[in-house]
């Protein structure tokens, strides 16, 4: 079986403002149908952290960016989701970029590099019998390719596309 991790700013039902919040709420059932194991990393936003009360802890991180992080696992909306619980990034009012005065976050790229930091990390755990840490985000042994295209956000309206 393949196992996917997608790594994205919003993830609809829980948190969305517009079609990225679609295309990663769609992704994992989409993967499925075709045998994927798909799970979503996402910000702990206030609605993220609400839809998953008591989440175990996978990953702690004692500074990341400026004060302590948790990653959490844990199941809403029928997705398989890691968040990011790190109040002093995601923990506010507005829209993940967007505060309610309707003007960006001074720290959105300080805010979404800690979301990447923390999957690069080996934040992620491994799925099961694996041994390293980070299994789900790096190739396995002999795998003959890894490829793909990412789409993030760095902020509201200006979308960062690039190959690997």
């Amino acid at each position: 079986m393949v196992r996917v991790l997608s790594v994205g700013s919003e993830i609809y039902p829980l948190v969305k403002t517009g079609g990225l919040g679609d295309v990663m709420g769609a992704l994992p059932p989409a993967l499925g149908a075709a045998g994927a194991e798909t799970t979503t990393m996402v910000p702990g936003y206030p609605a993220v952290m609400d839809a998953l009360p008591n989440a175990p802890v996978v990953h702690a991180f004692a500074d990341l960016f400026g004060g302590p992080a948790l990653v959490r696992r844990g199941t809403a909306a029928a997705l398989d989701l890691l968040v990011l619980d790190a109040p002093h990034l995601y923990a506010r009012g507005g829209n993940p970029y967007l505060g309610p005065d309707g003007r960006e976050w001074a720290d959105n790229g300080i805010r979404f590099a800690a979301l990447g930091a923390a999957a690069a990390a080996g934040a992620v755990p491994a799925h099961g019998n694996r041994a390293a840490s980070a299994a789900p985000i790096r190739p396995a042994a002999g795998a003959a390719t890894v490829c793909g295209l990412r789409v993030g956000r760095v902020m509201p309206g200006r979308p960062v596309r690039w190959r690997r």
